[in-house]
């Protein structure tokens, strides 16, 4: 329940994101109360605390989480996802080539997070193999269009852009832009909002 009211709040897909996203820290909150070493809950206070702007407590609930358990590949994904939102986009590039390596059948979430990761340093061509590895094995997978849309507008591909843009909006008919702020989460990065809100319109993503 607490990560069905994450994904509706960050994606908006409820009437309240606000609300949703508050109802998820609730749950996560009496959640690590009852068992502070289950990964899910972990992951769910951090991701909750990230979201809500509370970006270095992210950080420290993932950090407290891989103390108790360190060899978690999970858990350090998680921390690569709050060091994403708190705009450490070089020590979550680390994190996440690090939980990759303890998990070799690696979900497409870690990927998903570590192609986001690219994107905001800049590193296009990787961002885009990862996105051909997530496509290979998901091809649904919403984010990885949205990021190929983005990348192939910087590069002037336009309709290379416009083609990763429908199957994006295909996947999420209600996605638009003023959802951007909490997908990216990057509350301390302006000038990337900016770049992100302008990329993403020419890209074709609705007002």
């Amino acid at each position: 329940m607490g990560w069905t009211h994450h994904f509706e709040g960050r994606l908006s897909l409820g009437s309240n994101s606000e609300k949703r996203l508050k109802e998820a820290s609730d749950i996560a909150e009496r959640a690590i109360a009852l068992d502070d070493k289950n990964t899910w809950v972990i992951g769910l206070n951090a991701h909750t605390a990230s979201l809500s702007g509370q970006h270095e407590k992210g950080v420290e609930i993932a950090k407290k989480g891989l103390d108790s358990l360190p060899g978690s590949a999970d858990v350090r994904a998680y921390l690569s996802y709050a060091l994403m939102h708190a705009g450490r986009y070089e020590e979550a590039s680390e994190n996440f080539q690090a939980a990759i390596a303890l998990n070799p059948h690696a979900p497409n979430w870690y990927f998903g997070g570590y192609s986001r990761t690219l994107l905001c340093l800049e590193e296009f061509d990787e961002c885009l193999k990862m996105t051909d590895r997530i496509l290979a094995y998901e091809p649904d997978f919403h984010q990885a269009w949205l990021y190929r849309a983005f990348i192939f507008q910087k590069a002037g591909q336009d309709q290379k852009a416009k083609e990763s843009m429908t199957e994006a909006m295909r996947l999420a008919p209600n996605f638009r832009l003023q959802n951007i702020p909490i997908f990216f989460s990057q509350h301390k990065d302006p000038a990337l909002l900016t770049t992100l809100f302008e990329t993403f319109r020419q890209a074709g993503l609705p007002e």
